[in-house]
């Protein structure tokens, strides 16, 4: 009998043990707000403002302890799938040199580094030399990452910028290369800088306390920063400035830009001293980008065409033009780059990345092809314009991303072997190609239109009835291209499918698909994810127990729209530092980004907006139904999506759901909107992701 007790009493204290820990539970404070005849209620209000700073803090800890607790049931998952991703990747790697001047410039990563040096090595005396050594510089430090980095005209200074704090806010910092020693001065909240071809002087943008990049200044080598010269500043908050070079090297272009509009400027980057001219004056609705290549100004620009044309610009008169290239319904033009001989267009032709190359000489056009039947392939970094060698990057869904190089001559005339593989980035250890299957399915939304569902699964795993992680992002006119991941094997070697759905509100096929997403139109992404995550079930790819979703930023505000809407199609979703305050954040000016997000969401100030806004909002529309298992993202120091809107979304889900499925809120308090340069805690944070996706989809199995 007392053995009996004493095995009874261990048992009950096991099942403590053991037991599944309780949800955290949020304060309240209710917040009574009205516009447009519109009352609510927001309870987690306060959690945006600094004097609730403490409480606020004391609910992301429970939060992150509650996300340690319930993922030790998937940790040793979590561990295997980290060891795998590990395992594939090359710890000891180094990148393809490229060429400026006499120097060749590379990357090199070394086992057991977070972080890789950037190295140089002269073509004439062979001498090497280290530009920056990552791993020293974050040293010591909880986040790090590197923002712009340029090499001045005479080759011997470094300018680049650094970012301690995962808040976007980059320090600017100057280097004498032979020397190995840093220059005293240093630049805060530097968004974008060029030199001048004297190597002595350069321009710098500098963000306002908003966050985003407002003041022109202009520096020389051994002055105080603090009397640098500021000659111009942008006054209206829903635009940007950011520099860039002409290919040509002749000149410096000044960029003011908004979600639709633009406005150019030019100075001679043989001129420090000399006068700022404009080029292209701000008009609603109308973006522009200049180039300029041997004595001529070039500028591609939506004016005349809403998918884009290529202009040559008669020098003398910015106002007339000469059209090169057209874009049209089925044909996005992205850019246009000058090389010696040849134009090197990137496209986009229904919905697909292509590249064409034409003959300055004889006008003969022809498109860089594959055999794959859906790909994508872009432009690589090309810096040599006195040349006709192109790099370019090859990638699907299926095969390891290619570095390719190619002589335009030899691929104008077909030539044997006229792509040279450069560098393929394959997995370590035994892959093979074949062995998995890629897709391309059309969805109809009705009214003629087809929304492009990717999918890659692993052939002699495929059941019919998969488990499917389905992903979109459909917001600005961003495009979702098929791309190879290394870290994606360790679901699709575990059975599941991997689909990217190209919704309206992303470019895939340019200015309209992009518009019948936005404003007004906003819910027609949500729609269109709703359709393909039906097309996949109906069609036997996965079931609602077994379909999970994920987005991030914008493709987080998706994410939670979806589940408000149709919670029952899913099993599980990830949010990554999701955009679900959509209504309070675009009421709120003071926010870093909020005047230069109407162009995509509309102003709420407008009752028309409003309206809108409200009826869709993630955070608002949580209601009182069974939700999917969730976990949901977010970093503490983000400028673009506010630490407090997962927090707030997270509590106001937990209140209102009526499941007992899980819900996990992970603040990462060290970094922002993007993960730090630490190859190894991304690799961590993914594992962890694709651990929440099978236990949640898998849960009978570790139970």
């Amino acid at each position: 009998m007392k053995k009996l007790m004493f095995l009874f009493l261990n048992l009950i204290a096991l099942s403590v043990v053991f037991a599944a820990p309780k949800p955290p539970v949020a304060l309240e404070f209710p917040q009574r707000k009205e516009m447009h005849g519109v009352k609510w209620i927001d309870n987690y209000d306060y959690m945006s403002k600094i004097e609730s700073r403490a409480n606020t803090l004391n609910y992301i800890r429970s939060e992150n302890k509650y996300s340690k607790r319930v993922g030790r049931s998937f940790s040793r998952l979590q561990k295997e799938i980290f060891k795998e991703i590990k395992g594939r990747i090359r710890e000891d790697d180094l990148s393809v040199p490229y060429k400026i001047r006499d120097w060749q410039y590379y990357y090199e990563e070394k086992k057991g580094l977070a972080y890789g040096v950037n190295y140089r090595v002269n073509v004439v005396t062979q001498e090497r030399q280290i530009l920056l050594d990552s791993n020293l510089l974050a040293k010591g430090q909880k986040y790090f990452d590197i923002g712009e980095y340029a090499i001045s005209p005479n080759d011997s200074i470094l300018a680049y910028t650094v970012d301690y704090e995962g808040s976007e806010a980059y320090t600017l910092k100057l280097k004498d290369i032979d020397m190995g020693l840093h220059y005293a001065e240093s630049y805060k909240n530097v968004g974008s800088v060029v030199w001048f071809n004297d190597s002595k002087s350069f321009l710098y943008t500098v963000e306002s306390d908003g966050g985003l990049p407002n003041q022109l200044y202009f520096h020389t080598l051994g002055t105080d920063p603090t009397k640098d010269k500021l000659l111009f500043e942008e006054e209206d908050d829903a635009f940007y400035l950011y520099l860039s070079k002409s290919r040509s090297e002749e000149y410096i272009f000044i960029n003011s830009s908004s979600k639709t509009s633009s406005e150019s400027w030019y100075i001679s980057a043989n001129e420090p001293n000399g006068e700022i001219k404009l080029l292209h004056a701000r008009r609603d609705n109308i973006k522009a980008f200049p180039a300029h290549y041997g004595d001529k100004f070039y500028m591609l620009t939506n004016e005349f065409e809403p998918n884009y044309q290529y202009y040559e610009v008669v020098e003398e008169d910015f106002g007339q033009l000469r059209m090169i290239f057209s874009g049209s319904d089925n044909r996005v033009i992205n850019g246009v780059s000058h090389f010696k001989n040849y134009l090197v267009l990137s496209e986009r032709i229904n919905g697909q990345s292509r590249i064409r190359i034409v003959n300055k000489n004889t006008n003969n056009q022809f498109y860089i092809d594959f055999p794959n039947a859906y790909f994508a392939v872009d432009l690589d970094y090309n810096p040599d314009s006195e040349i006709d060698s192109l790099r370019f990057t090859y990638d699907s869904m299926a095969e390891p991303s290619i570095l390719y190089q190619a002589n335009m001559a030899d691929l104008e005339h077909n030539e044997k072997d006229s792509k040279i593989v450069l560098k393929q980035y394959s997995p370590r250890g035994a892959f093979d190609k074949s062995q998995y299957e890629e897709k391309l399915e059309l969805v109809d939304i009705g009214g003629g239109q087809k929304v492009a569902v990717m999918l890659v699964y692993k052939k002699d795993l495929f059941t019919g009835n998969n488990p499917c992680l389905l992903t979109a992002y459909g917001s600005y006119g961003d495009s979702e291209d098929p791309y190879f991941s290394i870290s994606r094997l360790s679901l699709l070697d575990r059975g599941w499918i991997y689909a990217i759905a190209q919704v309206r509100g992303g470019g895939e096929l340019g200015q309209s698909w992009h518009d019948q997403g936005r404003l007004l139109n906003r819910k027609n992404t949500f729609n269109d994810f709703i359709a393909c995550s039906e097309y996949l079930i109906n069609e036997g790819y996965t079931s609602p127990e077994k379909l999970a979703i994920e987005g991030g930023s914008a493709g987080g505000m998706l994410i939670g729209a979806v589940l408000n809407q149709r919670p029952e199609l899913y099993r599980s979703a990830i949010a990554d530092v999701p955009f679900v305050d959509v209504l309070n954040t675009m009421l709120d000016c003071s926010q870093t980004l909020t005047v230069t997000e109407y162009d995509e969401w509309g102003d709420p100030k407008e009752k028309e907006y409003f309206d809108y806004i409200y009826s869709y909002a993630p955070y608002e529309q949580v209601k009182a139904q069974d939700y999917p298992h969730i976990l949901i993202t977010a970093g503490f120091r983000d400028t673009r999506v506010p630490y407090w809107e997962p927090l707030k979304w997270a509590a106001k889900l937990r209140k209102m759901k009526t499941d007992k499925h899980v819900l996990l809120l992970k603040m990462n308090m060290n970094e922002g909107h993007n993960r730090s340069g630490d190859r190894y805690s991304a690799i961590k944070e993914t594992a962890f992701s694709y651990a929440f996706l099978i236990w949640t989809i898998e849960r009978e199995r570790f139970e």
